[in-house]
């Protein structure tokens, strides 16, 4: 017995050795630029390339800003997600994970590099994304999100700019739409039992505050309904070029507030022709939803067909 558990130390001993190594081979390989990509509530985003190597090959390197207040690493969260999620449609593959450096908790997450996101998209179009590739993108932002949540989890932070068009597209028809930024996200499903999380209270929402659900405003807990329903307003923003709420937001509108015009634009936001009614439908069927409710995607998917 006592053999048998020194052989067990020795492999995982061993076999935590070679993760390490593995780890700084790896680190070794990329080297930022001095481009920032982007910057973000836990990390900045820079332009890489490999090390000692001629290829114009270029990826996306995130490093994480130390919060000393914060007791999680959400770069290390980040990672964890991606990679469980690896393979699938629309999720950006990873190519090394590491500490930035020794004296620092900082770690770096390299990554395939992307495109526009669907705001910066926005605003190529001028406000008006044609409506072929709107529904394109649409589709497959339901479809990312049906993705995530089939593997157990909810992003908790669904907005325009943490999804991504593919770089390498050649047309306005043939690109993939990306889901990024996984640091927020959570399980809602425990992974083991396959059972559903019961509902508590939270500290705070989680997200941005144009985008999450109005459940995630009253600091309830969130479930794959909050999700959609943050979708719900970012198809409104990408069709109208904007939200009520959010010049209202900008000039120091509180939590309170924006929940207040959330309420009243589900009741009498579509009164107006310049919305189309679908999105009313859409709006109020993820509302509707219960806790532990799947949601119908096919149903969403064929009212954003029906635009």
């Amino acid at each position: 017995m006592i053999l048998k558990f020194i052989n067990l130390i020795s492999k995982i001993v061993y076999f935590s050795k070679l993760f390490i190594y593995f780890l700084k081979k790896m680190q070794m390989q990329f080297e930022k630029t001095e481009k920032i990509l982007g910057k973000g509530g836990y990390s900045s985003v820079y332009l890489c390339k490999k090390k000692s190597s001629d290829s114009n090959k270029r990826y996306a390197m995130k490093i994480s800003e130390e919060n000393k207040n914060s007791k999680k690493n959400y770069l290390l969260i980040e990672f964890k997600i991606l990679k469980y999620l690896s393979g699938g449609i629309g999720i950006p593959k990873v190519y090394s994970f590491g500490k930035e450096n020794n004296e620092s908790n900082d770690y770096y997450l390299v990554q395939q590099l992307l495109g526009n996101n669907l705001t910066q998209e926005l605003k190529k179009y001028k406000n008006k994304i044609p409506k072929e590739i709107y529904i394109n993108i649409a589709l497959q932002m339901i479809s990312r999100i049906e993705f995530l949540h089939s593997r157990g989890f909810i992003h908790c932070d669904i907005k325009p700019e943490n999804f991504a068009i593919s770089l390498d597209c050649n047309d306005n028809k043939n690109f993939t739409v990306y889901l990024i930024d996984f640091g927020l996200a959570e399980p809602y499903i425990n992974l083991k039992t396959k059972e559903h999380k019961l509902p508590k209270e939270q500290k705070g929402h989680k997200g941005t505050m144009d985008y999450i659900s109005m459940n995630n405003h009253m600091e309830l807990s969130m479930s794959r309904r909050d999700d959609l329903e943050s979708l719900a307003y970012c198809l409104i923003y990408l069709w109208c070029g904007k939200l009520p709420w959010s010049s209202r937001y900008l000039r120091g509108y509180n939590n309170e507030s924006i929940l207040d015009s959330k309420v009243e634009f589900s009741s009498y936001g579509f009164d107006s022709n310049s919305i189309p009614k679908n999105f009313k439908k859409f709006l109020d069927y993820v509302i509707k939803l219960k806790f532990e409710e799947m949601p119908n995607y096919k149903y969403l998917k064929q009212l954003i067909k029906e635009l």
